[in-house]
């Protein structure tokens, strides 16, 4: 019979390319693990970009021994119970994949106490099997540490970028949640080197100059704009401050960090012709709307959702941009350039942020 089922393992290791493409979705899944859990700290540590380590630690609400035995496995979460739950859904993780894939392809210890019970457990876990536990005291919470990540499959271990490569793009994972969460202070290290300590930073505003050091808290214009349906607030720059690619651009729905262009592109048109060609704002803007608005669960990462309206919120968005950064110019003045039609020349003349959006 030529038609045959895959035994579990190799659906696992098949499943964990959707879920681990790099260092740094690893990150992403176990700090989201932590939000989730009810965290107000967050450690985050990687070394050699995280290919040879991450570990993510956290004071939430931890995990019974029975609770962390049962997470590492395929298929099962604390977040949802049916489909219907999709529709109200506030967490971050739902699929119950993460854990249980990043152990599949990884040298894993979880140790892990309840904030119902005065013993824990750490588990030793080697390519999604338990090898290993013992008990464990202390204060409740989690920490995940993975060794050698894909180090069973070392045909898609190959493709790691270099450390340095898969650590500026843990560093940039590590920025989103930093901006979007200024109620949880976060540490993170990288090869023992402190890169971000939040603790005493309470503000977006404080976060993002931390993050982009060529600002300052005064440069970020505010953007505030709600509806019955939707709710849109952050900060902007003003059109003089700008960088030449999007990394500064950080769009967040309901909490959750999206890349997603058509978003990327209402938040620039905003902007109209004060944006010159080639020039990207930096943004925080954060859509806050009803969970059965959007659906989240259209990315193996999560990185993309779909809208119930996408016009609408589009257009939204465009509107809370263009009405922050009139309301913060004041006299504020550009070159705006004229590109002459039928002719290979142009023409410059310096206008009022207010009369270009007459």
């Amino acid at each position: 019979m030529r038609i045959r089922e895959l035994s579990s393992e190799v659906v696992r290791k098949i499943a964990a390319g959707e879920v681990v493409t790099g260092c740094f979705s690893v990150v992403k899944e176990l700090v989201e693990n932590s939000i989730d859990a009810g965290a107000t700290a967050i450690e985050i540590e990687i070394k050699s970009g995280g290919k040879e380590y991450i570990m993510v630690k956290d004071n939430g609400r931890g995990m019974t021994k029975e609770e962390a035995s049962v997470a590492i496995m395929p298929h099962t979460t604390s977040k949802i119970v049916s489909i219907d739950d999709l529709d109200t859904l506030l967490t971050f993780g739902f699929r119950g994949e993460a854990l249980s894939t990043i152990a599949s392809v990884s040298r894993m210890r979880l140790s892990t106490i309840s904030d119902t019970e005065e013993l824990g457990v750490a588990l030793d876990i080697a390519g999604g099997d338990i090898t290993g536990e013992k008990p464990l005291s202390g204060s409740n919470g989690t920490a995940v540490e993975v060794f050698d990540l894909l180090y069973n499959t070392p045909a898609r271990r190959k493709f790691l970028k270099s450390a340095s490569i898969e650590g500026r793009m843990v560093t940039e994972m590590v920025q989103r949640f930093i901006l979007a969460f200024d109620g949880i202070d976060f540490t993170y290290s990288r090869d023992s080197q402190v890169i971000y300590d939040t603790r005493g930073l309470e503000s977006v505003e404080a976060r993002a100059a931390l993050i982009y050091p060529g600002l300052s808290e005064k440069d970020l214009i505010p953007v505030s704009e709600s509806s019955a349906e939707i709710k849109i607030r952050g900060f902007v720059t003003l059109p003089n401050r700008t960088r030449k690619n999007r990394m500064g651009e950080n769009i967040f729905v309901n909490g959750r960090y999206v890349r997603q262009f058509e978003l990327n592109f209402a938040l620039e048109r905003g902007y109209g012709e004060t944006l010159q060609k080639g020039n990207f704002p930096f943004a925080v803007l954060f859509i806050d709307i009803d969970p059965q608005q959007v659906d989240v669960n259209i990315h193996p990462q999560k990185l993309e959702v779909k809208f119930a309206s996408t016009a609408s919120v589009l257009d939204k968005v465009k509107r809370a941009v263009r009405s922050a950064i009139i309301k913060g110019a004041g006299h504020f003045t550009i070159n705006v350039v004229h590109s002459e039609d039928n002719t290979t020349g142009s023409s410059e003349e310096r206008k009022d942020i207010s009369e270009i959006y007459q």
